[in-house]
């Protein structure tokens, strides 16, 4: 993949030697990059099963990258290795989003590479849990690569935009996007088959187990025959995963030692940990040997806490904390609740997510406070009927302690009351600022609209004016041709950007910039339509070339309008147009 984007870049790299230009070789050329794709292409055979390994492979990658003349196109490579790496490993390193968004930040950076280092960073944050940015920084990725008509990378991107609605209960924009996904991929290959396991884990999520389990059975032979036995063991987990919502657990135990059999000779340990959750749930469902089940979420915990995985450790939190609740433990229980929210807080999950998961916590929460508080009771009622009858000077005592238990129970409501004030507070702030990058995102997606709508505009004039020139061209004293060629002139005038084409165009735009022509006619009640249209092309960033050309006109005359423009907006010689447009 790396050759497909670097190699023309390569090839006319210069050497000057003692005043005289030379070409590199193509044997140059190819010391250059060979080894780098070598070791590309392993890493991307073994990296979703040999994490170590493919570290070192990396640690490889960088060296190679650093000793290159021009080191950013290769660095980019090795930073979406990286990327790959904590997105199906599950390893946190939070030096990577820095890195990535330092290369963001170079501005000599190629339109591939600036998609790539999108596509990387949503990757990252989606594995880590940042949900609402990973949205945003893969949708830029998205339209840089259908830019470049990156088929491959445009099925990724919408791949892991799909995977984070998912995360935040999007469930059918999820789907659509999987979907569409799978268009820009083959049935043989790991895309393919990734993509279809994600659809299964929709249906999963949409309790159609049986549709999950059906779809997942078809696949198996293709990875199979693929020899990936990553994607084999993960389907593996999900088919267990599905039988054991049929409640056929034999059946799911079968899956998950077929996936616990490939994951023995793998390092992965986000798919372990994985597997360990789903054989904890096993324990407590069908074998009800909650002993085990506390031994395989405790090594889910503790895989999660060797890889900074949050998302996974919350997780872990969750499942102890509901088996303990199994167990009547609601000391251990609430303590692993504790934990899980304190996680939960520090993620970046769906506003209507928090709101739904909220009542259940709020009512496990006040359960378990009620029966603390009744297990005191009876404790301390025990000890008064052992004391009462022993002096009154115990009695005067117990009534003493009682009065402080009052006291500290109202202390902890009053607390608790002010805890959730602020849990409101800040659930409010999360939902403004979701509300926000909404709005954000519909803005610039309502930008495009009205700039692609102009450049189609631009390229239908261009279109009609190459008919016309051809028309002029045609030869011949026949009426007949006479005739054709003048209905050809008469469809070039009445279909040359026209009325209704302008108040399409004015419709969208009021839409991104409202006011903007009552702001410009409060300057200059001297405004016609014309001058109010020539503005509007200027605010969205058009040359004056451009201009021209949906006009009809020559550039020439677009500076004549730019000069009348000034005078009727009162403006000097020295005055900026541009400038004074953009701040309307």
């Amino acid at each position: 993949m790396f050759l497909k984007h670097f190699k023309l870049y390569a090839l006319i790299v210069l050497l000057l030697t003692a005043g005289n230009t030379v070409f590199i070789s193509a044997e140059s050329v190819k010391m250059l990059t060979e080894p780098f794709d070598s070791i590309s292409q392993e890493f991307d055979r073994i990296y979703l099963m040999h994490g170590n390994q493919a570290k070192e492979l990396v640690a490889e990658l960088y060296h190679i990258a650093h000793s290159q003349p021009d080191s950013l196109p290769f660095i980019c490579e090795c930073l979406h290795k990286e990327a790959l790496l904590s997105f199906d490993q599950g390893i946190v390193d939070i030096t990577i989003p820095e890195r990535i968004r330092l290369r963001l930040a170079d501005e000599a950076i190629a339109p591939y590479y600036r998609a790539l280092m999108e596509y990387s960073l949503g990757m990252y944050l989606s594995a880590t849990g940042n949900y609402s940015e990973a949205f945003t920084v893969t949708l830029q990725a998205l339209t840089g690569f259908r830019n470049q008509n990156n088929r491959l990378f445009i099925g990724k991107s919408l791949n892991i935009i799909g995977t984070v609605c998912s995360h935040i209960n999007l469930i059918g924009m999820s789907d659509s996007y999987y979907k569409e996904a799978l268009e820009y991929s083959q049935p043989d290959e790991r895309d393919y088959l990734r993509i279809k396991n994600n659809i299964a884990r929709l249906n999963l999520f949409r309790e159609n187990e049986q549709t999950a389990a059906d779809s997942l059975m078809a696949i198996i032979p293709a990875a199979e025959l693929l020899a990936d036995t990553g994607i084999v063991a993960i389907i593996c987990l999900n088919l267990g995963s599905s039988f054991f919502s049929l409640r056929e657990y034999d059946t799911a135990y079968l899956y998950w030692q077929k996936a616990a059999e490939i994951i023995k000779m793998s390092d992965n340990l986000r798919i372990e940990a994985t597997l360990n959750q789903n054989m904890g749930a096993y324990y407590v469902l069908a074998e009800k040997n909650y002993g085990k089940a506390l031994e395989c979420f405790r090594l889910t915990m503790q895989i999660a806490k060797e890889s900074n995985n949050l998302v996974q450790l919350s997780a872990s939190y969750r499942v102890l904390y509901q088996t303990f609740e199994l167990t009547e433990q609601p000391d251990s229980a609430y303590l692993y609740l504790k934990k899980h929210l304190q996680l939960v807080q520090q993620l970046v999950p769906n506003a209507k997510a928090i709101e739904a998961y909220q009542s259940y916590v709020s009512t496990f929460l006040e359960a378990s406070e009620n029966r603390l508080t009744i297990a005191r009771q009876e404790i301390k009622l025990k000890e008064r009927r052992n004391i009462v009858m022993v002096m009154l000077l115990v009695s005067i005592v117990l009534v003493a302690t009682i009065f402080l238990l009052l006291f500290q129970q109202q202390k902890r409501k009053k607390e608790r009351e002010n805890h959730r004030l602020e849990e409101r507070l800040k659930h409010e702030k999360e939902i403004q600022e979701i509300e926000k990058n909404r709005q954000e995102e519909v803005i610039a997606a309502q930008t495009r609209e009205i700039t692609s709508y102009s450049l189609l505009l631009l390229n239908k004039n261009n279109v009609f004016n190459q008919i016309s020139e051809l028309n002029n061209q045609l030869t011949g004293d026949s009426k007949q041709t006479k005739e054709i060629s003048s209905k050809i002139g008469e469809i070039i005038k009445n279909n040359r950007n026209t009325e209704s084409e302008w108040k399409t165009f004015k419709i969208h735009f009021e839409k991104v910039h409202p006011r903007f022509f009552d702001k410009l006619k409060q300057h200059s009640s001297e405004l016609t339509e014309n001058n109010l249209r020539i503005c509007a092309y200027f605010r969205i960033g058009m040359t004056t070339k451009q201009v021209a050309q949906i006009l009809n006109i020559s550039p020439g005359s677009v500076f004549l309008h730019r000069h009348r423009l000034k005078q009727k907006l009162r403006l000097n010689e020295t005055d900026d147009l541009d400038n004074f447009i953009r701040m309307i």
